[in-house]
């Protein structure tokens, strides 16, 4: 937190960074208010390829407020970090969303939170994709989506007693936070971000948390809700 802080840490990382270093953004959705941005980090910035879901949120004079990267360590293959590691305070307040993505992202988490893959799919296009980043997972189409949370909701870090922490982007969409239950241990938060259709359906989610504190197995099981119950 901080200014001077940030500017310290970013010329620390520039300045020993090699020549073919680059950062850059995939996907960016949101407007000057508020937005999510998918991006990628070469290895020559920390030695591995990072590919982040960003929160960032503008002041009304386009200064930003708040910037907060979500990124799986195993799929970028980092160590866990220590407990200890993650802040206590994430300035979760520093919210400019407009109304649209709002509604949208407080109802689609209320649906997980509940467990109610009903409610979560009847939010959506019928062209839906679902991502899960840290779970190398993607599901296509209202119906296939839909058995998929039935299959998987309960075991999935913003499932029952995630609860939605801060929300931004625009009309188009953009993107939420969350947290995940008190009772699921050993998970924190993760970014969920959405696209948003001309009336309001979500079209496109994708997902980013820290599965690098999941115990193996457990990391397995998430993978494998994916695959449809065999045919009979």
């Amino acid at each position: 937190s901080g200014w001077q802080t940030i500017n310290t840490e970013f010329t620390s990382i520039f300045t020993s960074a090699p020549a073919d270093a680059i950062a850059y953004p995939l996907t960016i959705v949101g407007d000057t208010n508020s937005a999510t941005v998918e991006f990628v980090d070469s290895p020559g910035f920390f030695g591995q390829e990072i590919r982040a879901l960003s929160s960032v949120t503008f002041d009304h004079d386009r200064k930003i407020t708040r910037w907060v990267d979500y990124w799986d360590r195993r799929s970028s293959l980092f160590p866990s970090p220590d407990a200890g590691a993650y802040p206590a305070d994430f300035n979760d307040s520093e919210q400019n969303a407009d109304p649209a993505v709002v509604h949208a992202a407080t109802r689609l988490q209320s649906a997980f939170a509940a467990g109610d893959a009903a409610a979560a799919a009847a939010l959506m296009s019928v062209d839906v994709v679902h991502e899960d980043m840290a779970a190398h997972t993607r599901v296509r189409g209202q119906a296939q989506v839909q058995r998929y949370y039935t299959r998987a909701l309960r075991h999935l870090p913003y499932g029952p007693g995630a609860a939605l922490l801060h929300t931004e982007g625009s009309r188009q969409g953009g993107g939420y936070e969350w947290s995940t239950s008190p009772t699921a241990a050993p998970g924190r938060r993760g970014h969920t971000a959405i696209g948003l259709d001309a009336i309001g359906r979500i079209n496109r989610l994708i997902t980013v948390y820290d599965s690098s504190l999941l115990i193996y197995p457990a990391y397995l099981s998430l993978v494998g809700l994916a695959a449809e119950a065999p045919l009979s």
